[in-house]
């Protein structure tokens, strides 16, 4: 599982950098000057990408996030951007094993394997969230670029999200009592009662805009998000599955004006 993950992570960024390359080169081609947005004026858009996510501890899971954003030009410099977004977030867990040893064990039969089983050790544990997020940014620019075909920018800003879904995927290793185990690979579980269903966050970047010659805005964006809500809503057992949890997120979005 976690070798799929790793080269899936390769091809994807290898990905996005030639698209950035291809996209940005396209753009600077076009060599001219645009006003952007002026004071008091707003754009609307459409935005996606894709999450690397991870909690505070070892493990990352492959996400992605797409919606719409609004945004308000306040000064030169200056603008407040919201947006409402679908997200997909989560993190690795780390093992845990649970031992059957003085209870009743629950039985098993399965080919030659056959007997009470004496514990049960979850191994590479991935979770993911399906969540509605908004965030809330202030993107600063430099006065002296303010107009110019391409804008750097600086983002600050925190997010509310709700998590409609967890799903943790994992897979179980099964001790027996006459000494035999059985591996049972990328089970899915339904852990949303596991979860806290609101977090909040804060995160920053920075962005380019590119102010297209037919007046549209493309944008490309890396941000680092981290929460500040502990997610874990699981209160006893074992350390392993009571640790507290709070969600890391790196993003690399593009946005393209509509309106």
């Amino acid at each position: 599982m976690k070798a799929n993950f790793t080269r899936k992570k390769h091809l994807v960024i290898s990905f996005l950098c030639l698209a950035f390359m291809g996209c940005s080169g396209h753009l600077l081609a076009q060599g001219e000057q645009n006003s952007g947005i002026d004071i008091g004026d707003y754009i609307i858009g459409a935005k996606a990408g894709v999450n690397f996510n991870s909690f505070t501890q070892p493990g990352t899971t492959l996400g992605g996030n797409a919606g719409g954003y609004f945004r308000y030009q306040l000064l030169e410099f200056l603008q407040v951007q919201g947006e409402i977004v679908y997200s997909l977030k989560g993190g690795g867990r780390h093992e845990f094993n649970r031992s059957f040893y003085g209870v009743p064990g629950p039985d098993w039969s399965a080919g030659d394997i056959d007997g009470p089983i004496t514990s049960v050790t979850a191994l590479n544990r991935s979770v993911l969230l399906h969540s509605v997020e908004v965030p809330v940014s202030i993107r600063l620019g430099l006065p002296e670029l303010s107009g110019s075909a391409i804008e750097p920018k600086f983002i600050i800003g925190a997010s509310y999200s709700y998590n409609f879904a967890v799903f943790e995927q994992h897979d179980k290793l099964f001790y027996f009592e006459n000494g035999s185990r059985f591996l049972l690979s990328n089970q899915e579980e339904n852990v949303s009662a596991d979860y806290y269903k609101h977090n909040i966050a804060i995160h920053g970047g920075f962005a380019v805009d590119y102010n297209l010659s037919n007046g549209k805005i493309f944008t490309t964006e890396f941000r680092y998000q981290r929460g500040i809500t502990n997610l874990n809503e699981v209160n006893l057992g074992l350390p392993e599955t009571t640790d507290r949890l709070f969600s890391q997120t790196f993003n690399i979005n593009v946005s393209y004006s509509i309106f």
